[in-house]
């Protein structure tokens, strides 16, 4: 089993949309489970997801927040969603793993990363912007996106 870091080459289907195109979610929940004690195959985790119904409008909008933070909650020790504040919850310095979501500034697209700790603090960041540094702390990642790149939320996962 290895890191997904390009969704883009994947030619599974999410609910009536494709992981490809919509399955940032699936693949940022399994990116950290892969870095946990319980990591699971891809298509384990895919079918997982579909049958507790983290599909958004049939998986054309991807996976919703809180069905995605219930999924880890469910494998890991913890897992809580946060809305994007200034000011980044305390969970977030003793994080086993990170996952951010995004909008896209004039567009209605969102997208999910994952962050998987390191032990020392920084992540290494998985299937992200390509303007984003792979090994970050979670602000300095923050800090290195484009403007146009708005975070809404983040959970915060332990494992």
């Amino acid at each position: 089993m290895n890191y997904i870091n390009r969704q883009g080459d994947r030619t599974e289907a999410w609910g009536r949309g494709s992981i490809a195109k919509n399955g940032c979610g699936v693949v940022a929940a399994y990116n950290v489970l892969l870095h946990s004690k319980v990591a699971v195959e891809f298509e384990t985790a895919l079918g997982q997801m579909q049958k507790i119904g983290a599909t958004r409008l049939f998986g054309l909008a991807g996976v919703h927040r809180r069905k995605l933070a219930k999924y880890l909650k469910g494998k890991c020790s913890s897992a809580a969603y946060y809305k994007f504040t200034s000011k980044l919850n305390a969970s977030c310095q003793h994080a086993d793993a990170i996952i951010l979501y995004c909008s896209n500034k004039g567009r209605i697209t969102r997208h999910y990363m994952a962050g998987v700790g390191n032990g020392d603090g920084a992540f290494t960041w998985y299937n992200g912007y390509s303007e984003g540094k792979t090994l970050a702390t979670f602000g300095d990642y923050l800090a290195s996106l484009k403007p146009e790149r708005k975070p809404i939320g983040y959970i915060v996962v332990n494992y």
